[in-house]
């Protein structure tokens, strides 16, 4: 059954005649999916039955244990000789991977724990990069580091890049090359400002494809998460939850029960209420220049693209800057490099981050910016630090990857080594009930939800799978690896929905 598509309104007065040939090329039908993923009414405790084409007819049925998992299936129900299928498959023949933009652990696991049945293993926290955007956790994951930059607007050294125009091309994105599906990037403008009609078109897209591809592995990337999210808030990512359920269950019903599917995010979201600040207008309160380039010790470049909550800002005098911007409210915390560490600063606290081979030392020079004093007490009383105070990256990340600002060193550190080519020279974290970001995407997207931000919501994305997987907290760049299965991967190579 085809999926209802909304009706494509064009807000403005008219579309230029090359505009509207781009988007007439690249509609496509709504997917075929079943009305809804839950059970049919009649269902048993022990087995529960669904209708794929909507004739009121069971088209397959899945055997459950006392805890609502499937753990078998079975297909061909009117057959003399119907087909019966283990759940997971024991040896998949297909692998099925998607990507949503911006959905949090939270909300996924309190999804996983409510549901009719469990298809999947229960969720399991991500701990992504910072900042928590998407193209340095996609690039982690798809080991493709490092960036040009946090986000396609950045610093070259010379002069600020111009962020759309690198956005439309894809040049922050190496991860890119790592998907089989992605939406058009040329097209993501229209996705955040038609949400809904946007997502059938992804969920489509990806279904289309996945048929016709003969790859055993098959990897997507859904933009949706992230603009459902910032229209609609929670309420958004529950909405495209729930048609990715029905697409999973159309998955399961074309391949007999044969695929592995895996859905993973890339980062949190945090739904609150906020506030616009100017970080451009701050800094120029305070006599900086505010500009393209960084000739003199009071020229500050601050590229803004996107609407989150973290900030990079390139500058010749950083600890000054980072000083600065804490006198506005909006930020929370501001780090930059100092000798060999790098410094963290807010305005209760100070402290500094260093790292010896392996392991990390955090010293609170005032205050306690990252809340760190109670676990590396706990640390230290479990024998887990050295003579010198350096404890090894596990046991920071067993210690810390549920804290206030999960795994902080270790994700501080990566920021200003390797993450990105034209590394920042100062890196904000946002206070709750605040963004920054370009004015205009502020003034006219609602914005209820955002990342960015070191804290936990923002910070920990999720990965839930039918089969093997991790079997707890991860960090992103680590998750590919817990993620191989058989058949292998093939090399990257995938291409965007044209």
């Amino acid at each position: 059954m085809e999926a209802a598509v909304p009706e494509l309104k064009v807000r403005s007065g008219f579309v230029c005649l090359p505009t509207l040939m781009i988007l007439v090329g690249c509609i496509g039908p709504g997917p075929r999916l079943p009305q809804t993923a839950r059970p049919m009414a009649g269902s048993s405790a022990a087995v529960a039955q669904f209708d794929i084409n909507g004739d009121g007819k069971a088209d397959f049925e899945a055997a459950l244990s006392p805890d609502r998992v499937v753990t078998g299936l079975t297909f061909d129900l009117d057959s003399k000789a119907p087909l019966t299928r283990a759940w997971p498959p024991v040896a998949p023949s297909r692998e099925l991977l998607i990507v949503i933009d911006s959905v949090p652990f939270d909300l996924i696991n309190e999804r996983w724990q409510n549901a009719d049945i469990r298809w999947f293993k229960p969720p399991q926290p991500v701990i992504s990069v910072f900042p928590a955007v998407t193209d340095p956790a996609l690039a982690e994951f798809t080991g493709t580091s490092p960036c040009q930059g946090p986000e396609s607007m950045y610093f070259d050294g010379e002069r600020l890049e111009v962020g759309w125009w690198n956005y439309a091309k894809a040049e922050n994105m190496p991860w890119l090359w790592a998907m089989d599906y992605v939406l058009r990037t040329d097209l993501h403008a229209w996705g955040y400002t038609y949400p809904r009609f946007w997502m059938w078109q992804e969920i489509a897209g990806i279904q289309r494809r996945f048929r016709w591809s003969h790859k055993p592995r098959y990897w997507a990337y859904m933009l949706s998460g992230s603009s459902m999210g910032v229209h609609f808030g929670y309420a958004g990512h529950h909405e495209l939850l729930e048609a990715i359920d029905r697409l999973c269950l159309q998955v399961i019903y074309e391949t007999r029960g044969e695929a592995r599917i895996t859905l993973m995010s890339d980062h949190g979201h945090d739904e609150y209420k906020s506030e616009y600040v100017s970080l451009p207008t701050v800094l120029a309160k305070q006599g900086y220049n505010v500009g393209m380039v960084v000739w003199g010790e009071r020229d500050v470049v601050v590229p803004a693209i996107g609407v989150i909550t973290a900030a990079a800002v390139y500058t010749k005098t950083p600890e000054r800057v980072a000083w600065d911007l804490l006198k506005t409210p909006a930020v929370e915390l501001s780090m930059f490099r100092e000798g060999d560490g790098i410094r963290v600063v807010s305005r209760d606290g100070d402290a500094l981050i260093e790292q010896r081979g392996e392991r990390f030392r955090y010293v609170a020079k005032t205050g306690d910016p990252l809340e760190l004093a109670s676990i590396i007490a706990e640390l230290r009383r479990a024998g887990a630090t050295d003579d010198d105070g350096f404890v090894e990256e596990p046991a920071w990340f067993a210690a810390t990857w549920n804290h206030a600002f999960p795994d902080p060193c270790e994700r501080i550190w990566r920021a200003f080594h390797g993450l990105f080519v034209n590394t920042p020279d100062v890196l904000v974290s946002i206070a709750r009930g605040y963004r920054v970001g370009d004015p205009a995407i502020s003034a006219n997207v609602p914005n209820l939800a955002l990342h960015g931000a070191l804290r936990r919501i923002s910070s920990t994305a999720m990965v839930m799978t039918t089969s093997g997987g991790p079997s707890g907290p991860i960090r992103m760049r680590e998750l590919a690896a817990a993620l191989e299965s058989k058949p292998a991967r093939q090399a990257i190579g995938g291409e965007q929905e044209r």
